[in-house]
Order: C-alpha cells, then sequence, then structure tokens
C-alpha cells in the first residue's frame, strides 16, 4: 500500500530538487546577520575610493550611478538576509543567486578584472559553504572561482600582460580559500552541533525511559494502562504517523491488537499475517525500501504509510509477549540509535507486561480464593442447616418411643415416616459428600453397558414418588417408542436422574407440573427435566455445576450445600456426556445433558474381552 503522493516522491530526480536535498540549515543562528555585516564592509571597501576622491581609481571604483544602484540593491538583500535569515533555515539559495547575478553584471560594467566587484564573488562564496553541505560546497565554490577566471579572462585585453594574469589567478585563488576556509569552518561547526543535538536526544531518551518508568510505576500493572503508556513513548521517534501494541496469543498461533494510537483499528482483530523478524530476530520492517521487498501487511489500513517498522517485546525470561508497530511516512530505515530507544523500550515494556501479567494473575488467584473461602463458608453454613433440621427432628420423635404402645397405628405410622425420611436425608448428605470427594480425586470407575432411558426414568420416578405426592405435584413423561439404549453405569445414571428429579421437585411450587424427555440427537441421547420453578439466573448458570455453589435467587430454606448439580455434570462428564440448563418453555428450568447411544457391536466386543481375561 502506498500513498496518493508517493508517485511524486519517487518521480525522476531533478537538479532543482538535488540542490534542495543539498541544503541544510546553517549551525551558526546569526550567520545571516553576520554575512550582513560583510556585505556592508565590502561595499564600504569598494565605495571608499569613489566617496574620498570621487575620481576613477585605478581599479574602477563605481561611479555614482553605479554606486548607487549597488547601494539600493544590497539594501534590499540585506533587509530580507536580516528578516529571512535564509541560511539559518536551510534557503540559501535566493541570496545566492542574487549575488551570482550581481557580481557578473558588474564584473561586465567593469570591464574584467581591473575591478573590485569581486568581493560579491567572495560573499556568494561564503553562502555557498555556508549553506551547503561539504561536498555541494567544494563543487559550487570550484565552479565560482571558475566563473570568475572565465569572466576576466574573456574580458581582459589582448594580448595578456604578466601584471592581468597576475590578478586574474590571484582573485581564483582568493576565491578557492575563502570558499575552502569557510566550508572547513562550516563542517566543523555543522559536525559539533551534530554532536551536540545527538547527546541531547540520547539525555532527552534517557529522560524519555526514566519518565516511562515512573509512569509505568504509577499505572498499577493495570495492561491497558501499561501498553498506552509504551505508545505514548513510542512516539518520541521522529515521523511516526501510529503506533500499535500487540499481544501473541500462544494458543490461537496470532497476534491480538491490544492499543493503539489509530482510531480505526479493530481491537478484537487476530492478526495472522506478520513482518518477518530480521536477521537479529528483535526488529522487523516491511513496506517500501525494505530487502528483499516486502508489502506492507493488510492491517496496515493508512495509505499515508510507507513502511511499518517494529521491535518484538519479550520477558525478561526471553518469552514472546507481543510486538511494538510503528507506522511511518518515510521509506527510510530507521537510524541507529531509533533503534537503540526502541530496543530500551522494548526491554522495558517486556518486564511490565510481565508485571502486569503476572499481578493479574495473582489477582485472579486472590478472586478465586475469596470465592473458595465464600463458597465454602456458604457450604458449612448450609450443611449445618441441613444437620441441624432432621436432628432436631429425631431429636425430638425419639422421647415419643416411650410411649409406643399408647400411640395409634396411624400415629405410629407418621412417626415412622418422619423418622426415615429424615434418616434417609441425613444419608444422603453424607452419601453426596464422599461422592463428590471420589469424583473430584478421580476415583470413580464406570460400569457401562447398554440401558434403557424409559426403565431408568421409571425407576427414578419410583424413587421420588413421595416428594412428589407430599406437593402434590404431577408428572409429564415424553419417552419415544423405539429411543435407542444408552450406554451408561446403572447405578450413576440413577444418581444423576434422583439428583435432578429431588431438584425439580423440590423448587416446583405446590401442585406444579415436572416434565421429563428423552430424544435422540447426532450420536447421543438428550435426556431433559423441566419444572416450573422460579428458575436460574443467567448469570449463574455456569457456577450453577460448581462444587458447594448456590444460586442467591433460591430461598434460603431451599437452599442445598451445593453438590447434587456438581456430582450430576462429574458424571455426566464421566459418561461423556454434557449438561446444561435453560430457561423452560413455560417458566422455571429445563436441565438437560447427553449420554451417548450404546452400540452392540462395541458392547459385544467388551464383554467378549471381559470374559476371556476371567478366563485367563
Amino acid at each position: 500500500m502506498t500513498s496518493p503522493s508517493s508517485s511524486s516522491e519517487s518521480a525522476p530526480l531533478t537538479i532543482d530538487r538535488w540542490l534542495m536535498q543539498q541544503m541544510v540549515r546553517s549551525p551558526i543562528r546569526e550567520i545571516d546577520r553576520y554575512l550582513v555585516g560583510l556585505r556592508w564592509a565590502g561595499i564600504l571597501l569598494l565605495a571608499a575610493p569613489a566617496l574620498l576622491f570621487w575620481t576613477q581609481a585605478p581599479f574602477a571604483p563605481p561611479s555614482q550611478l553605479i554606486l548607487a544602484g549597488i547601494l539600493a540593491y544590497n539594501l534590499l538583500l540585506s533587509l530580507y538576509g536580516w528578516r529571512e535569515r535564509p541560511l539559518a533555515r536551510g534557503r540559501a539559495l535566493a541570496p545566492l543567486l542574487a549575488d551570482v547575478i550581481q557580481f557578473i553584471i558588474l564584473t561586465f560594467a567593469a570591464h574584467g578584472h581591473h575591478s573590485f566587484y569581486f568581493i560579491f564573488a567572495l560573499l556568494a562564496a561564503l553562502e555557498i559553504a555556508l549553506g551547503y553541505r561539504w561536498k555541494m560546497a567544494s563543487l559550487g565554490v570550484m565552479v565560482l572561482a571558475g566563473l570568475q577566471m572565465g569572466l576576466d579572462l574573456a574580458l581582459a585585453p589582448e594580448p595578456l600582460d604578466a601584471f592581468t594574469a597576475y590578478i586574474i589567478v590571484m582573485k581564483f585563488i582568493l576565491i578557492l580559500l575563502v570558499g575552502a576556509f569557510a566550508t572547513a569552518f562550516s563542517e566543523l561547526v555543522r559536525r559539533e552541533e551534530l554532536l551536540r543535538l545527538e547527546m541531547s536526544r540520547a539525555a532527552g531518551r534517557v529522560a524519555e525511559l526514566n519518565a516511562l518508568l515512573m509512569k509505568l510505576g504509577e499505572s498499577a500493572l493495570d495492561t491497558e494502562r501499561v501498553l498506552q503508556t509504551i505508545l505514548a513513548s513510542v512516539h518520541a521517534v521522529p515521523g511516526i504517523r501510529y503506533s500499535m501494541a500487540l499481544i501473541w496469543l500462544h494458543d490461537e498461533k496470532c497476534w491480538r491488537v491490544a492499543a493503539s494510537t489509530h482510531p480505526h483499528f479493530n481491537a478484537e482483530a487476530c492478526l495472522a499475517e506478520f513482518p518477518a523478524a530480521s536477521d537479529d530476530g528483535v526488529y522487523f520492517a516491511a513496506g517500501e525500501g525494505v530487502s528483499p521487498a516486502m508489502p506492507l501487511p493488510s492491517f496496515v489500513r493508512d495509505p499515508a504509510i510507507r513502511r511499518v517498522s517494529g521491535v518484538y517485546l519479550h520477558s525478561p525470561e526471553g518469552e514472546l509477549l507481543g510486538a511494538l508497530v510503528l507506522g511511518r511516512e518515510q521509506a527510510d530505515p530507521l537510524p541507529p540509535e531509533d533503534l537503540a530507544y526502541l530496543q530500551s523500550l522494548a526491554l522495558e515494556a517486556g518486564l511490565a507486561l510481565r508485571n502486569a501479567r503476572l499481578y493479574a494473575q495473582e489477582q485472579e488467584h486472590v478472586a478465586r480464593l475469596e470465592r473458595f473461602q465464600s463458597v465454602q463458608r456458604t457450604y458449612f453454613s448450609a450443611i449445618s442447616h441441613e444437620l441441624k433440621t432432621p436432628l432436631a427432628v429425631l431429636k425430638m420423635l425419639i422421647p415419643s418411643l416411650e410411649h409406643w404402645d399408647a400411640m395409634s397405628s396411624e400415629t405410629r405410622r407418621e412417626v415412622q415416616q418422619t423418622m426415615v425420611s429424615n434418616l434417609q436425608r441425613l444419608e444422603t448428605m453424607i452419601r453426596d459428600s464422599l461422592e463428590s470427594d471420589r469424583l473430584e480425586a478421580g476415583g470413580v470407575d464406570l460400569s457401562q453397558r447398554p440401558l434403557s432411558m424409559r426403565e431408568a426414568v421409571a425407576m427414578a420416578h419410583e424413587h421420588i414418588k413421595p416428594l412428589l405426592a407430599r406437593k402434590q405435584l404431577l408428572w409429564r413423561e415424553r419417552i419415544p417408542v423405539g429411543l435407542p439404549d444408552v450406554r451408561a453405569d446403572p447405578a450413576r445414571l440413577d444418581r444423576i436422574l434422583e439428583n435432578l428429579l429431588s431438584n425439580a421437585a423440590k423448587f416446583s411450587p405446590e401442585q406444579g407440573v415436572i416434565r421429563v424427555s428423552a430424544e435422540p440427537l447426532d450420536g447421543f441421547v438428550r435426556i431433559c427435566v423441566e419444572d416450573e420453578g422460579p428458575g436460574v439466573p443467567a448469570s449463574e448458570r455456569e457456577r450453577i455445576f460448581d462444587r458447594y455453589y448456590t444460586t442467591t435467587s433460591q430461598d434460603e430454606a431451599l437452599r442445598g450445600v451445593g453438590l447434587g448439580l456438581f456430582i450430576a455434570r462429574r458424571l455426566v462428564e464421566l459418561h461423556g456426556g454434557r449438561i446444561w440448563v435453560e430457561d423452560a418453555t413455560a417458566g422455571g428450568s429445563r436441565f438437560c445433558f447427553t449420554l451417548p447411544i450404546a452400540h452392540p457391536q462395541e458392547d459385544a466386543d467388551e464383554d467378549s474381552d471381559q470374559t476371556h481375561s476371567d478366563h485367563r
């Protein structure tokens, strides 16, 4: 991708453009005003004979008319130089051409070598030496000296006498000497200025890095703030149009835009393409001026960008964390000092990102620990409640056994049923706790075989009939004829159904309806238990299957210890299925789970293998 103006920028180099590229700012800020002083010192020297004697001296001082023209012309040049300061701003071409034209015209007017007008040639030589780089300045001074000699020779009388030749050669040598000394002086001052600027930039970069460290320390180890701080420091490199921070996603094997100073980048974008790394594996580049030629990646959307450069971010342990990408309008590579600054910035950024990541992981561990402690408190509160209720009932009923013979048969049956149900409640709690520990430790082995879901549902229905009768709940069952058998452990499947049905009965209102359905689904059988209770909030549907978790929307009296759904989920997963909760059609919740369909051939092979192993 290239900019619309790239055609003009890559056009053939003309002499004018080459001259403009050779022009530099003068390292001496007041050089234009110094030259104004030299200009008028030369004019006074030139005009001294005419002002003192008002006569034609041997070296042809100017007449009154010519002197007036010289004064007016140079007054304008002086005002321009004093106000605009062209050499200090790198625009020496205009005053240079003005002085060259002036000395050529005056040389012709004075008929050659016997005039002092070559002073303006010396002034032009100074402007060339101070306004251009040393190669261009040396060439320009030589051309100017040659032009002066050519004009003198062309206007010299025939035959050429020794004195005239001496004057012409001395003027030629004088222009060369003035130009050479001025060029050497200008180059020396310019190099000192460049060294001073480099030292100033280096000090600025050090100050920028120190400020970055302070800002990173104030970022509270937040990854987004860390990245924004780093990107702000990247723009200390000149010529940067935009910058962005990419994070390397190890699992997805791609780059994600985590932060950018460009407003049109998609922060969720995952970039598979990326510029290739350089030989040292630290820097990379793409676009114009890259060897071998490499086009810009498609994620660069700014048409003004001609080159993309960047640096990788590594942790102190060498792990690849991401990259800093710089979109640049210039096609030339980054200078070494900018690369060194980016490398230093990348080291600080990699360390900050590593610390931010560790801090985020630590915060996650702390939050997880707090959630566990909260769940643990809830569990102990719930289990103490669950234990206290049946124990209180049993404690109240035990003294009545002393009057057992005096009780009627109906009262005996009621006391007996109450004691049995509370003992079963205690037994279920202990069984669930032990079962959850075995599931958490991976100590549950399944004995799977083909099972009929119709028979499994009927057995679970028999187990919860007392609970259904107590709340006068209606039972609706929809299991199609010919439903394939599932491959499951009979006791574990009964446990899954009993836990789901007990939950449905517990949270259903009086005289509510419980619906059970089953249907084949892509190699599995999907079983759903639907109730008309309060339902499960969407924000809690993922966590409701966690160990000890109970939804906050439940009535305190209905809360359990948070083990039933956890056990159901782990048992379903052991069978190779999955379990989830969704909204029921008529309100309430619908818990669904899947079990794999049994294949008779596989079961026969397993039975055969088991028989052979028993015989051995």
